[in-house]
């Protein structure tokens, strides 16, 4: 299954103590990641505060189990979202208008 998972700073967390050694876990686990192929892509915005990725994982408790492992939970709000490859979706619009539309 394709997540697209959305990444912002939790208001009103308590600061990691090192976050420089944070940082530095963070971006291992991200480059860990990717190599094992469960996180498609990562992308930063601009305000270096908040980020998208796509993950492909099988189930919603596995997204549970990587997002709780990121160095950098503690500190962030997560907005996850099951997604379809558009070219699924359309064809399969495309077979279902056909089957509505009497021959």
């Amino acid at each position: 299954m394709k997540f697209f998972i959305f990444v912002k700073p939790l208001v009103g967390a308590d600061p990691i103590a090192d976050m420089n050694a944070a940082m530095v876990a963070a971006k291992a686990y991200l480059d860990e990641g990717q190599a094992e192929g469960w996180i498609e892509s990562v992308y930063q915005f601009l305000d270096g505060r908040q980020a998208v990725a796509i993950a492909d994982l099988d189930s919603f408790e596995a997204v549970w189990e990587r997002l709780t492992a990121y160095p950098l939970f503690p500190i962030q709000q997560y907005e996850v979202h099951p997604v379809v490859h558009t070219d699924y979706v359309m064809a399969r619009m495309v077979q279902n208008m056909a089957e509505m539309v009497p021959a």
